[in-house]
């Protein structure tokens, strides 16, 4: 009898310590918790003096990041790429977007999906749907001749004759309800590297007038110049100024001192009006694809590159930099920062 019993106590003190047994407890009462109404503070942040490569890329990705969102929103939010003052001045303005966005105006390229399509695609679409195309000379900029300027030609000079056998050109497609389509399908020949976009592409945009222009010839057509042009339209079809002048309407998200950020988000407004068509041109490997360190260096690389860099135009002209004798002319080289072509920003003229 006493040897079951001790038997039986030690049973017990091995059921005690099993897991079994542990589990069987109650679980321990959870201490209350005060919820309190007013913020508890904290200590002050740490500032930093310097940024790392990862903070300054992040820097620049929310700048796209916020271009893109205003570019998303209507022309009458204060938060778009819209600058309204500028709207307020000049009613015409706000008149064609205010048709745009009530398909009133340039609803037939608002409908009209042209990504990844060749130039030739391009061009069946929109004579199709009753688009009128014009083929013209790609201008680098207009000089005091009228009408009459420098053209690009293929081999990368530059020539007063409208009329040259090289010369690059450019198609415009426009319809009678204001819509107007941009065809670059030569590239753009500049290897100062100083044009923003210089691979073929195109662009989406709505006329600003829609009364007819007639020539000597009483042939009446759109004035499809780029003085007439309204805005540019993104891929999803929103509204936003055809450039990042104020006198086009305008509006910078950041202020003035912070220019890398104004700088980003004009690259991002250009990329995000201007679509590149399929290319059979083999590249070399994206520069993203080098360290992040070459951020802070491209700046520096292209004004290198652009300061050694020469043109030739040739063609007649009462210009200075261009020589004529009779009916033959002289190419003359230039550097291009004394280049009246490149004295202002070429992407000015990327219409």
């Amino acid at each position: 009898m006493r040897r079951l019993r001790s038997l039986l106590f030690i049973l017990s003190l091995n059921y005690a310590f099993t897991p079994f047994a542990f589990a069987q407890k109650a679980p321990p009462v959870a201490s209350k918790t005060t919820v309190s109404k007013t913020y508890p503070g904290h200590k002050s942040e740490v500032c930093f003096t310097e940024f790392t490569a990862a903070e300054k890329k992040r820097g620049l990705i929310n700048v796209v990041i916020d271009t893109y969102q205003s570019s998303l929103l209507s022309p009458n939010s204060n938060e778009s790429l819209w600058d309204h003052d500028f709207l307020k001045q000049h009613p015409e303005y706000k008149i064609a977007l205010d048709e745009y966005l009530k398909d009133k105006r340039g609803h037939k390229i608002k409908s009209l999906d042209l990504h990844h399509k060749t130039a030739q695609e391009i061009h069946s679409i929109l004579t199709k749907e009753g688009f009128k195309h014009k083929r013209t000379p790609l201008m680098v900029r207009k000089t005091v001749l009228k009408d009459r300027g420098y053209y690009w030609l293929n081999n990368g000079e530059m020539t007063t004759d409208p009329k040259h056998a090289d010369l690059v050109i450019m198609d415009i497609y426009v319809h009678d309800d204001g819509s107007m389509v941009r065809v670059k399908p030569e590239s753009t020949p500049d290897h100062s590297k100083r044009t923003a976009l210089r691979f073929p592409h195109y662009s989406k945009n709505v006329l600003l007038k829609l009364d007819d222009v007639c020539d000597d010839k009483k042939v009446c057509t759109k004035d499809i110049s780029y003085t007439n042009e309204a805005f540019k339209l993104t891929r999803e079809g929103n509204p936003i100024p055809k450039n990042i002048k104020a006198e086009s309407g305008f509006r910078f998200l950041y202020p003035k001192n912070n220019k890398r950020k104004r700088a980003m988000q004009a690259d991002v407004v250009m990329n995000l009006i201007h679509f590149n068509l399929p290319t059979q041109c083999v590249r070399k490997a994206d520069w993203l694809d080098d360290s992040v360190d070459q951020i802070d260096t491209i700046d520096a690389t292209v004004k290198k590159e652009v300061s050694g860099t020469t043109h030739k135009v040739v063609g007649k002209n009462t210009n200075s930099h261009v020589k004529s004798s009779g009916t033959k002319s002289t190419p003359v080289k230039f550097n291009a920062k004394k280049n009246p072509a490149q004295s202002d920003n070429i992407t000015s003229v990327q219409h």
